[in-house]
């Protein structure tokens, strides 16, 4: 179904398919853990296929690392939503025609990701072997889908007849590597004439509402259970080894006929063993603890010395939890005031935590945000002036005019960049999607 609509609206539609949808960067938005008993809410089903709240917080959290220029937090969201809506819609289309990933498409795909590179560019199998069960299953879920999109990705080109020239050739544009001559205007040095009114600025603002509010804002306390104390007590006895060995045999296969020994290997599998086990043990204690601190208002009683009591001193913001303490927004929004969480695992073991005290979004008083309104809307007026100038920039180009001559004459910046995919982001320049080629090269 989904084929035969991108057919019939090629011309249309498959330029902004191949380059708004499926850029793998889209979809590599990390992992998470669901730990036992964690309530997970659904944030909206697509063919009665869940999109999770904490998939949202997670992308969202993704857009704003990729795009810092856009200040708009309602705009960051409808984008995650929209990200999230039409990777669903996209796998669910790939199970139709029965596109699946194979071992070796994983295997190829975990030797892009940097988490398993070392500094000199060299891929390590066992960095991906260290990785708890859970983890490893999350991310195998996250390689299967970007191989899997990438192959619905070339199906849908390959549909499309070449005499369709205008989208071959977009295609081809988007998966060339350029030799760039960016050429720009410092907002910084665009210079404003133009003063606004008290009433201009509050229109502005009543306009952009969603971008001057604040909060909310979290007092959190809470204590982390390592896995870590938990390794040493995990014990692995040689007749686990053995039947691990035994029951993953493929797993070790050398080649048809041959099978790496288990003496080669046995070390290796104990690790895995007894960091299953630790989890175990941490996932036990996290529990019974959690239990204990429920009702607890004073969490030092029941941990002690034996957890160390973690609290924020200010208030913080919610985009700032998960950096604080590794775990989605989401969780904590719905959390109850002064009641202990339910177990969240994360990296390095598990986490429990409350909310002491929370302050919902707000909007300031006038007098309060002004300031920071102008500087807003300065911003909005230096960015509108210097896009025109840029336009004026390239109709000049367009005539013949010399590069050189425009950069002097409109006091502009010029940065070259190599071997760069389009779209990107570019460090102080953002997000370039389209290029034109002149006699110099490649101008942004």
């Amino acid at each position: 179904m989904l084929l035969k609509f991108f057919r019939r609206k090629a011309r249309t539609i498959l330029i902004a398919t191949i380059v708004g949808i499926v850029p793998p960067f889209l979809f590599l938005y990390g992992w998470y853990s669901r730990s036992r008993g964690e309530s997970l809410y659904v944030l909206a089903k697509i063919n009665g296929e869940p999109i999770w709240v904490e998939e949202f917080y997670e992308e969202i959290r993704t857009l704003e690392e990729m795009y810092p220029f856009i200040k708009d937090p309602a705009k960051i969201r409808k984008m995650a939503y929209d990200n999230l809506v039409e990777k669903s819609i996209l796998l669910q289309e790939a199970k139709k025609l029965r596109i699946k990933a194979t071992p070796e498409e994983m295997v190829e795909f975990f030797k892009t990701l940097p988490y398993f590179i070392d500094s000199e560019g060299k891929f390590h199998k066992e960095y991906l072997e260290r990785m708890p069960d859970e983890e490893l299953r999350m991310l195998e879920k996250i390689a299967q889908e970007n191989i899997i999109i990438g192959k619905l990705k070339n199906m849908i080109v390959s549909s499309v007849k070449v005499g369709e020239e205008e989208v071959v050739e977009e295609y081809k544009r988007r998966n060339s590597l350029f030799h760039l001559l960016l050429i720009g205007k410092d907002i910084s040095k665009v210079k404003l004439e133009e003063q606004p009114s008290d009433e201009e600025l509050k229109q502005f603002m009543e306009e952009n509402k969603e971008r001057f509010r604040k909060g909310p804002f979290y007092k959190l306390e809470w204590i982390k259970v390592p896995l870590q104390r938990f390794l040493p007590l995990a014990e692995v006895k040689e007749e686990e080894i053995k039947e691990y060995y035994s029951s993953h045999k493929e797993e070790f296969r050398k080649s048809d006929t041959e099978f790496i020994p288990l003496a080669e290997v046995k070390e290796k599998i104990r690790k895995r063993l007894q960091t299953r086990k630790a989890w175990k043990l941490a996932n036990d204690e996290a529990f019974d603890l959690s239990v204990k601190l429920l009702d607890e208002k004073d969490w030092k009683k029941i941990v002690g010395d034996k957890y160390p009591l973690f609290r924020t001193k200010d208030w913080i913001l919610e985009k700032e939890i998960y950096s604080r303490l590794r775990i989605s927004p989401s969780i904590v929004e719905r959390s109850p005031l002064n009641e202990a969480s339910e177990p969240v695992k994360i990296g390095e073991g598990y986490l429990i935590f409350k909310v002491v005290e929370k302050k919902p979004r707000y909007l300031p008083v006038w007098e309060e945000i002004k300031s920071e309104v102008l500087k807003a809307w300065k911003e909005e007026k230096k960015i509108e002036k210097a896009k025109e100038l840029m336009k004026e920039v390239k109709e000049r180009m367009g005539k013949g005019e010399p590069l050189k001559n425009l950069v002097e004459q409109y006091q502009l910046t010029e940065e070259k960049k190599e071997k760069i995919r389009i779209p990107t982001y570019i460090p102080g320049w953002g997000f370039i999607e389209e290029v034109s080629e002149l006699k110099e090269g490649i101008i942004e």
